[in-house]
């Protein structure tokens, strides 16, 4: 089973984004998720902090994506709420996909704690689905997550169905 986890999508973060590529970020990652090929993918959103404040919303296109999508509530990083809610589908998953926006922090703690988790599973940051908060603190993310065997530059077979899509050679 393969999951896409979707961290830091909430409105007042592609709102607040002045590089100007949180929005095309947040259409790729829709774009991504809806392919047809990635049949039986879960996504599942992450949401920290305090919920109750306006704008934590999920972004609007990206929820309506799917009626099983899951939200979970992550009070604080480095909390297992998102290994149980993985858990709760009783079967191992084979591949945990990570993208989001200004998420840096969040995206290192909860691919770590599913490698450790999932020793089986394929972790992967996906870095043409993630928008950092700049370039060096992208550099120093991949570092940390490639020291640990987490993927973090992927070119799944997705991937290169995406790109023939774009380019017109599948319809």
């Amino acid at each position: 089973m393969k999951f896409l986890i979707i961290e830091g999508l909430q409105n007042e973060a592609v709102e607040s984004d002045i590089s100007g590529n949180a929005e095309q970020i947040v259409n790729q990652i829709a774009f991504y998720a809806e392919d047809e090929s990635l049949g039986g993918t879960r996504l599942i959103f992450t949401r920290y902090g305090n919920i109750d404040k306006m704008g934590h919303e999920i972004v609007p296109e990206l929820w309506q994506l799917s009626k099983e999508s899951v939200m979970v509530e992550i009070p604080f990083i480095g909390c297992t709420s998102l290994i149980s809610n993985i858990a709760r589908y009783h079967l191992p998953p084979t591949v945990i996909e990570f993208c989001g926006i200004r998420a840096e922090s969040s995206i290192i703690a909860n691919a770590m704690i599913c490698k450790s988790y999932f020793p089986k599973c394929e972790i992967i940051v996906n870095d043409k689905l993630c928008l950092f908060r700049s370039n060096s603190l992208k550099k120093s993310v991949f570092e940390i997550l490639e020291a640990n065997g987490i993927q973090t530059d992927p070119l799944p077979p997705i991937v290169n169905i995406i790109r023939n899509k774009v380019k017109g050679n599948i319809r």
